[in-house]
């Protein structure tokens, strides 16, 4: 579940003014109170400066209390599509079953297509238009990823590739005409809003793991924002048939509610959700091998020395942290190839060379990133993007450079 990051790890605390929603929130929230969800009077939807919408507290709430309280009914799963008549028989007819995300991409884009005949009007109309993940990077700004970034990109896009495919080829007759972007637009919404909910397993389904189908889309309660030190639970009452969020923290009257999606790097968060945090105390920087072996042995062979780095499976698991500085891993592999150098090569030197080679790696995308900022005229996502991936680099340098003193 997550939505475009405008610096949310700011907790806005201003006093309430005209700053609403807008009427699609609204909709949505008599909607949803209309259908039975609890709670909502507590919250309402709020446009916080340098964060973008999320949801603001009118009353002072508590640990424990229930921040949003929403009918199961009112979850988007595949069971939901399944009630259409239509897709259950395309589901049923076709040879090729499609995955749960498949199936709610489809069921997304006939929703919208209904328009003003669906019952989800509301929180189709309630959706973002428009995403900030690594997919959305404009293709001339490629050379501003470095090489981890674009190879988990490029298997991100291999994969929506052949779920389009897949999908068009299941619903094609239902969906007529539909296009790659309004495709990625449903698969935005798919894989950056859902919660993980536990789901029966349906034979119209196809799936390669037992969690495969485990979500849900949960309209009103997936406008709350993320932020790392949130503590809230994720509750279902079977029983009354209700999902539940129970906030761990206590909010003053005014506040923005959070919530934490889950305990993922900034290159996850930037690839899957389209935001980074920044001064994110948690991260993990993953070093870049070659790096490694380029500027720790300098022109010694390396060949001998990676066979015995290998066999002791040390290839990963390169990290460094804010906590601890340099992995095991990675300090054993700096270990060998310092070892190469027949005593030239202390381990301490063997480590900060890797520690300022890997700084100034990303030092270099961060230069390159403001060149790229004032070349060309950019719309205010692509510009977004491109700040989101300053974050990035710039977080690794200081976890890297904290790292020195672990020396």
């Amino acid at each position: 579940m997550g939505r475009t990051y405008r610096k949310r790890h700011r907790q806005s605390k201003k006093s309430v003014s005209d700053k609403g929603g807008g009427y699609e929130l609204s909709d949505l929230a008599q909607f949803c109170a209309a259908h039975g969800c609890q709670e909502v009077k507590r919250l309402r939807t709020y446009n916080f400066d340098g964060c973008g919408r999320g949801m603001q507290t009118l009353s002072r709430i508590q640990p424990g209390d229930a921040l949003i309280r929403l009918p199961q009914a009112l979850l988007v799963t595949t069971s939901t599509a399944l009630k259409d008549d239509i897709i259950r028989s395309m589901c049923q007819r076709s040879t090729l079953k499609p995955t749960a995300v498949e199936m709610l991409c489809a069921f997304l884009l006939y929703e919208r297509q209904k328009g003003e005949n669906s019952f989800w009007r509301y929180y189709i109309t309630s959706l973002p238009t428009s995403f900030s993940t690594l997919l959305c990077l404009n293709p001339k700004d490629a050379h501003l990823l470095d090489s981890q970034l674009q190879t988990r990109l490029d298997t991100m896009q291999r994969s929506v590739d052949r779920t389009f495919s897949e999908t068009v080829k299941i619903f094609g007759e239902l969906l007529g005409d539909v296009s790659y972007s309004d495709y990625l637009w449903a698969w935005h919404v798919v894989n950056t809003r859902c919660i993980y909910m536990k789901q029966p397993k349906l034979e119209e389904v196809r799936t390669s793991n037992e969690e495969e189908d485990d979500f849900a889309l949960a309209p009103f309660l997936d406008l709350l924002n993320h932020n790392p030190s949130a503590q809230s639970s994720i509750l279902f009452d079977d029983e009354a048939g209700f999902c539940e969020i129970v906030t761990h923290d206590t909010y003053r009257k005014y506040d923005q509610v959070f919530i934490r999606y889950d305990n993922h790097s900034n290159r996850t968060l930037l690839l899957e959700y389209g935001f980074c945090i920044p001064e994110k105390l948690d991260e993990v920087v993953e070093l870049n091998m070659d790096i490694l072996t380029e500027y720790v042995l300098q022109g010694i062979q390396a060949e001998p020395f990676m066979e015995k780095i290998e066999d002791w499976k040390l290839t990963k698991g390169l990290l460094c942290d804010h906590i601890e500085g340099l992995s095991w891993n990675a300090l054993n592999a700096i270990k060998i190839m310092c070892d190469a150098s027949c005593g030239e090569i202390s381990e301490t030197v063997g480590r900060l060379r890797v520690l300022d080679s890997s700084m100034k790696h990303r030092l270099s995308y961060i230069e390159k990133l403001s060149a790229a900022k004032v070349s060309v005229k950019r719309s205010d996502n692509e510009m977004f993007i491109l700040d989101m991936l300053s974050v990035l680099y710039k977080g690794e340098v200081a976890i890297l450079q904290h790292a020195k003193q672990y020396l």
